[in-house]
This record gives structure tokens, C-alpha cells and sequence, in this order.
């Protein structure tokens, strides 16, 4: 009967372990797909900050056209200056698109961090209740099952290993020092 009540805590332990063990399969899961994300939002952003570089090159093309077509000079200051800010315009969006994807790279790369750290933690938790699981069963345990005292009366009681002594021996502590007349109170 007693093997019994034993069995219940070892296996809700067993239990406790193989569901941590799948919620940490879950999160290194989750990590990769993360992951996988980072390097997805770096690509796209990648793609699309070309895609605007020329968009920016189509724009600089139909500005020198339609300055051609009106009849001034291509090398006139005016349009010097208008081409030269539709091209840093240009690639400024660029760059924006650029650093919102390394801006998103970063979060879905602090998502996985969190993930992992997640399957740690439920390993963790695995382990604790399988061990937990353990030494309730064995505390449910009749004591002669699990090495300690048997039925007839006897009990062990381990011996010190050193000598006992007595701490006043070794230190004097000051309510015992005798009092010195040095005159002041």
C-alpha cells in the first residue's frame, strides 16, 4: 500500500518533466522561426531599398528629360540643384528602408533570445518537478523502505567526527575580561 502512495508523486513528477520538455521544444521552435524572421525582414528591406534607389534613378532620368525638353541648359545651377536633391532624397528613403528592417531584424533577434531563455526556463522546471516528484515519494515512504529505523526499535545515530569543546575556551569574549582601574568611568 505504501509502494503505492509512493507511485502518485513519481509520476506526476515523470509527467511535470515530459510537459516542460515539450514547452521547451516549443520555444526552441518558436526561437528558430524568430530567427528565420530576422533574416527575412533584412532581405526584404534589402530588396525594397533598391526598388527605391531606382525609383530615385527613374525620378533623376524624367527631371533631366522634362529640363532637356523646356529648353534651359542641363548645367544650369537650378537644375544642377534639383537633380542633386531629388537624388539625396532618394537616398535617404533608401536608407530608412534600410533601418527599419535592421530596426525589425533586431526585435525578431530579441524575440529569440526570450524564446531560449523560455526552453531554459522549462527545463528547469522539468528537472525541479521530476526531482521534487522524487523526494515526495520518497517521503511517503515508510521509513524502513527508505533506510531508516526498522521495526525492532533501533536507530542509527552517527558519531561526531571531532571532539567537542567548549568556545569560551578560545575566545574571551569582553563580559568575562576583568575590568582594568584606568580611572575613567
Amino acid at each position: 500500500m505504501a509502494v503505492m502512495a509512493a507511485i502518485g508523486p513519481l509520476v506526476s513528477g515523470a509527467m511535470g518533466m515530459m510537459q516542460a520538455s515539450y514547452q521547451a521544444k516549443v520555444a526552441e521552435m518558436n526561437a528558430d522561426v524568430a530567427e528565420e524572421n530576422a533574416k527575412r525582414a533584412l532581405q526584404r528591406s534589402g530588396i525594397e531599398a533598391e526598388d527605391s534607389d531606382m525609383q530615385t534613378h527613374a525620378l533623376l532620368g524624367e527631371q533631366e528629360v522634362a529640363q532637356a525638353a523646356s529648353g534651359v541648359s542641363l548645367s544650369g545651377k537650378s537644375q544642377i540643384l534639383t537633380r542633386k536633391s531629388a537624388r539625396i532624397l532618394g537616398r535617404r528613403d533608401a536608407l530608412n528602408i534600410l533601418q527599419d528592417g535592421s530596426t525589425e531584424a533586431y526585435n525578431f533577434r530579441v524575440q529569440k533570445a526570450n524564446f531560449k531563455a523560455e526552453a531554459s526556463a522549462a527545463k528547469l522546471s522539468g528537472i525541479a518537478g521530476l526531482v521534487g516528484g522524487a523526494f515526495s515519494a520518497m517521503g511517503s515512504m515508510p521509513t524502513s523502505m527508505v533506510g531508516g529505523s526498522t521495526s525492532t526499535g533501533m536507530s542509527f545515530i552517527p558519531k561526531p567526527l571531532a571532539k567537542p569543546t567548549l568556545v569560551s575556551q578560545y575566545v574571551r569574549t569582553p563580559l568575562l575580561q576583568p575590568r582594568l582601574n584606568t580611572g575613567t568611568y
